[in-house]
């Protein structure tokens, strides 16, 4: 029988780390962000057991154990809650147990400790003693220096390829990233309370990843945050950046020679396709803007099942020449930050308009708006786009948000905040590794859009497809649907189901419709049948 383990714990990186090592060890994985979502789960469904770190934000380990316990106080099986912890001192070990927790186990979790652990909770008498505690704590010692030494990662959950083990690096960058610049806040503001639980986090997740180099800075910063060595928290904090700098470098330099797939790398990958934009003229842009020299098209996407319309991704395009805009260019191109702001808010503005003049018109649809990665953490742009959607009446539910999948990480707490207005988003994926990564994002995406030359590899190679239909099944165990841009033949057409792919569009469908041409497509009718 399959068992079920619930798992809370608030690192991405040591969320896929643990959920690749159970379910290599054959366990169904539930993860939760904090104590809060955990103890939800926990009401919600049964579970053999619980794995809890003991620092998280909003509801600790140690506050989760408890909670537990007082819920099952007339439960005539207790279930076994595993501490998970960077922390090795006995004062810990006995805050656990205080709480109700059953064992623990330290970061990087090696996987025969946690097979080792799984055995005794799961499938032979325990008997919970201090010892329990104590021989649970015994780690391995690493003497490599290495800045990345990814024989680690490999001990640490077992079998993996080179994709995977490169799925992991570029997720932990993700989330080292984002600690390190909350520490250089935390530095300016001299809270070293704060720092410290940072570096405790980055601790467990840069030695389990192999990065040693930036693993021993952080191990320097932790013990000078703790004692309040503020002399030593400046030339600490460069040592760390530069460290991080070097690990960059390092990852950058694995993936480019080693990432593979049916011998095809990542580096020969076409591009996505690409809009022109080189004619358009910056100078005098946003004034042809506002004269409507420029018109907010369509591309339809299609169900695959029914054959029916049920969304459209706004596009711009020059009335003088037909020419599609590259949003992202306009932008890159725009020198003056207030020149950026300004189209952001007419693109949205025009686009907004569009999809209501759609939606008046009769059609059942939602509207896909890309946005640029830049804006998704401004305060400025998710104030601007929900009081625009007031503004206009377009309904909120009908509108997402599409965004590139190598920038998806660093907008993750703007998509949440439109999330929680019922504004959902759609991560587009140009390679095979972007698509394989945005499983591990930490965020739940509506849907996932592959560019046309995923189609393109595989209508070449039926190894390919065969890899691209298993990334598409695990993305729809995330429940998100996946699209599939540039079908222009009954044969890509026939890819996309081999694929299993939900949408398409491409011009099979047609291409860059008007307002006035999608209104005459009602109903499905003049759609590819």
């Amino acid at each position: 029988m399959q068992r079920c383990i619930l798992v809370a714990e608030d690192n991405p990186a040591n969320q896929a780390v643990l959920r690749m090592q159970l379910e290599s060890l054959g366990c169904e994985v539930d993860i939760a962000a904090d104590g809060l979502q955990a103890l939800d789960k926990y009401k919600a469904r049964e579970y053999d057991l619980v794995m809890a770190d003991v620092n998280m934000p909003h509801m600790d380990g140690l506050q989760l154990a408890r909670a537990i316990r007082t819920a099952e106080r007339d439960c005539a099986r207790p279930i076994p809650i595993i501490a998970i912890t960077a922390a090795t001192d006995s004062s810990v070990m006995i805050r656990c147990k205080e709480a109700g927790m059953d064992d623990a186990l330290p970061k990087p979790i090696d996987l025969d400790g946690l097979l080792s652990m799984l055995n005794r909770w799961l499938f032979s008498p325990a008997v919970n003693t201090p010892e329990t505690f104590k021989d649970s704590h015994q780690h391995a010692a690493v003497d490599s220096v290495a800045v990345l030494d990814t024989s680690i990662l490999k001990r640490v959950v077992g079998r993996v390829d080179a994709q995977q083990l490169h799925q992991f690096l570029l997720l932990f960058l993700d989330t080292a990233r984002k600690d390190l610049s909350a520490s250089e806040q935390d530095v300016a503001s001299s809270n070293l309370a704060s720092l410290a639980l940072h570096m405790h986090k980055l601790k467990s997740s840069s030695r389990a990843v192999g990065a040693m180099c930036f693993y021993n800075c952080v191990i320097a910063m932790e013990h000078a945050a703790k004692n309040k060595s503020v002399a030593e928290i400046a030339g600490l904090m460069a040592s760390l950046n530069s460290a991080f700098e070097e690990l960059k470098v390092e990852i950058d330099r694995s993936i480019s020679t080693q990432t593979q797939l049916s011998g095809v790398t990542t580096e020969s990958l076409p591009q996505a396709v690409q809009t022109h934009t080189n004619q358009v003229p910056m100078d005098d842009f946003l004034e042809k803007m506002n004269r409507n020299e420029f018109e907010v098209c369509f591309h339809p996407k299609i169900d695959l099942r029914s054959m029916q319309m049920v969304s459209v991704e706004a596009a711009l395009r020059c009335r003088a020449s037909d020419e599609l805009i590259s949003i992202s260019s306009v932008i890159e191109r725009l020198k003056d930050e207030s020149a950026v702001w300004d189209f952001a808010e007419i693109w949205i503005t025009k686009a907004l308009l569009s999809g209501v003049c759609l939606i008046e018109g009769g059609a059942q649809i939602s509207l896909d708006l890309p946005l640029h990665l830049k804006f998704l953490n401004q305060d400025r742009l998710i104030l601007f786009l929900l009081a625009t959607a007031q503004a206009t009446q377009f309904p909120i539910h009908k509108l997402r948000i599409g965004l590139e999948a190598e920038g998806a990480m660093v907008g993750l707490e703007g998509l949440k905040q439109l999330h929680q207005k019922g504004v959902e988003a759609t991560l587009r994926c140009s390679e095979v590794r972007a698509l394989s990564l945005c499983q591990l994002s930490g965020y739940t995406f509506s849907g996932i859009k592959m560019y046309p030359n995923l189609l393109h590899m595989a209508s070449a190679d039926e190894a390919v497809l065969g890899t691209l239909s298993k990334y598409v099944g695990d993305i729809h165990k995330c429940h998100a649907k996946v699209e599939l841009d540039g079908v222009s033949t009954d044969k890509e057409l026939a890819i996309a189901r081999r694929l299993g792919c939900d949408c398409v569009q491409g011009d099979l469908f047609g291409q860059a419709l008007t307002v006035e041409q999608l209104l005459g497509v009602s109903s499905g009718r003049g759609l590819h049948e």
